[in-house]
């Protein structure tokens, strides 16, 4: 099963938000600008339904994404905080009651990534379907096209000061070790940053 549409939807699940709203502000310019138009009228209708139905389906998307994590363990909520939304305060919230081996850490991460693959699946959130969706939406698109090219780290190269290092825990019997960031200053994806700038 390919993952990589998912990756692309959790990278920009904390901004999904702003970019619906940048694609109905989208809609109003072009409503308001088409009187200026050099095409016909039918042509500038479309291009405004498109940014209408575009917000809707990233509207849907954060839907099901939000039902999707509702579901999810305080572990697995972790572990995607941790790896894909970054968001700093909610990292705080876990602090260290999340116990995660060094080891098993990115078992651990791919496990998850094929569960949500497969939730996803299920609310008819399929590859295919994502890449019908969500064509026009440039950052989805951009981040999709990194993930599978190979250039995934670049999606987070700003977090390269944030690298996993594992501490011990008081936790349980043995020694347990859990993902902290060394650099607590930076807390939003390449992602995050891109979607502000496509805004």
């Amino acid at each position: 099963m390919n993952t990589d549409f998912v990756k692309a939807i959790l990278y920009v699940y904390p901004t999904m938000g702003a970019l619906s709203e940048a694609a109905r502000g989208a809609a109003e310019n072009k409503a308001l600008l088409s009187y200026r138009s050099r095409f016909n009228a039918m042509h500038d209708l479309e291009e405004v339904a498109e940014e209408i139905f575009l917000a809707e389906r990233l509207d849907s998307l954060k839907r099901i994404t939000e039902n999707l994590l509702a579901r999810l363990d305080k572990e697995e909520l972790f572990l995607l905080e941790y790896r894909y939304f970054r968001r700093k305060k909610m990292l705080a919230k876990f602090g260290e009651e999340v116990p995660c081996s060094e080891r098993n850490y990115f078992r651990k991460q791919e496990k998850l990534l094929r569960k949500i693959a497969a939730q996803f699946s299920l609310n008819g959130v399929t590859e295919e379907y994502f890449l019908e969706a969500y064509k026009n939406s440039v950052c989805l698109m951009k981040v999709y096209r990194a993930i599978v090219s190979g250039g995934e780290q670049k999606i987070y190269a700003r977090r390269e000061k944030r690298t996993l290092r594992f501490q011990s825990s008081k936790f349980s019997d043995g020694v347990v070790f859990l993902p902290c960031a060394i650099n607590t200053a930076t807390t939003r994806t390449t992602t995050a940053a891109s979607v502000i700038k496509t805004i």
